[in-house]
């Protein structure tokens, strides 16, 4: 469920909680695609509050996203209070062009201090 839509400049800040649906992808698109067209370069703050996991809709919908405008993010900081994310997010470094970091929640200031460097 997304909780928290915010967008400053080219960053876009997004806080999601429980379980990731493709309707919760499918809805903040247009968004992103909005700010893109706008901004050209786009920087993403991901705070997962709390969440379970993703449904497959979820998952693939998100996927496909991230793919078609992985030259379009130039960082993503993601948020979390699920340490196995941070492992996760390692992997999807290997496979984005952007600059990608996982934060513990306590460590939320950081994250923004480190997007906004950029």
């Amino acid at each position: 469920m997304i909780e928290n839509i915010e967008r400053t400049g080219n960053l876009f800040f997004v806080k999601v909680s429980g379980q990731i649906t493709k309707e919760d992808v499918t809805y903040v698109t247009p968004m992103i695609e909005k700010m893109i067209a706008e901004c050209k370069q786009v920087k993403l703050l991901v705070y997962l509050n709390d969440v379970t996991g993703y449904t497959i809709g979820g998952f693939i919908t998100d996927f496909i996203l991230y793919f078609k405008y992985m030259n379009t993010f130039t960082n993503m900081a993601i948020v979390s209070t699920n340490k196995i994310f941070k492992k996760e997010i390692e992997k999807f470094c290997k496979l984005f062009c952007c600059n990608m970091k996982y934060f513990d929640v306590s460590k939320l200031a950081e994250a923004k201090d480190w997007i906004n460097q950029f």
